[in-house]
């Protein structure tokens, strides 16, 4: 398999980016989060950690170890033969959300920018099996693509003050999920009762670059049923991984 056209930067003194293209893509993304498997699987003397965001891949290492240019010596084989799909399958989630108006706020504005009805809306937004491109703001927070065209609607033009965990969020063609209570410049379109962070859990974080998600919707009934059980520590989590 040929190099792709990739370029290597310092980020300081103890981390190189790899940087794959600069667009936001799934198929760049995909090549982004494989070379995080392989750099894993492949142990790296030196080498700590990476972080895959839309179109490259951190990675933080000890320069007494390892110096930047042995580091790229091996990551170019790693990324001239990426592993087997199998090696890196992604995970699959079906995450309830409820559209009630009192949990999205935005769901009325998004409709009338996009030209579209709020069931319009909502129904693209289910059609669409999400790719999480990458994890960041707050702990464990995906941000996920890639909604129609006629969903690409620029950010809030004034950002409110906070949204609650678990609001479901759009612009620009993506889709995020609060983690925590934040602000936010986005559109609040609806909310799961889901806690895709938790520090009590065994995996805090629920989503890895790579992951696949889909949006089913649930009624106010519901959403307040199951809201119920995860403040109790009854709600099972594996209702939410899919074959």
């Amino acid at each position: 398999m040929a190099t792709p056209d990739v370029q290597y930067l310092s980020s300081g003194d103890t981390a190189l980016t790899v940087q794959f293209g600069t667009v936001i893509e799934r198929e760049l993304n995909s090549r982004i989060v494989a070379l995080g498997h392989s750099i894993a699987q492949a142990a790296i003397a030196g080498v700590s950690e990476t972080l895959p965001t839309y179109r490259s891949l951190l990675v933080n290492y000890d320069p007494l170890v390892v110096t930047r240019d042995e580091l790229v010596a091996q990551l170019q084989p790693l990324i001239e033969s990426p592993p087997e799909a199998g090696d890196a399958a992604p995970a699959h989630w079906q995450i309830p959300v409820c559209f009630d108006s009192d949990l999205a706020p935005d769901l009325a504005h998004v409709a009338a920018a996009s030209g579209l009805d709020e069931n319009e809306v909502i129904k693209a937004m289910l059609e669409v099996t999400h790719h999480v491109y990458m994890l960041g703001f707050a702990p464990g927070q995906p941000y996920m693509g890639d909604l129609p065209p006629a969903l690409n609607i620029p950010r809030r033009e004034n950002p409110v003050a906070r949204v609650e965990k678990g609001s479901v969020v759009t612009a620009t063609s993506l889709t995020i999920i609060y983690a925590v209570p934040n602000p936010t410049g986005w559109h609040v379109v609806g909310r799961t009762p889901v806690e895709i962070f938790n520090l009590a859990r065994e995996e805090a974080i629920l989503f890895k670059p790579g992951d696949k998600v889909r949006l089913s919707r649930i009624e106010r009934d519901e959403f307040d049923e199951l809201t119920a059980q995860v403040d109790d520590g009854s709600f099972d989590m594996t209702r939410l991984r899919q074959p």
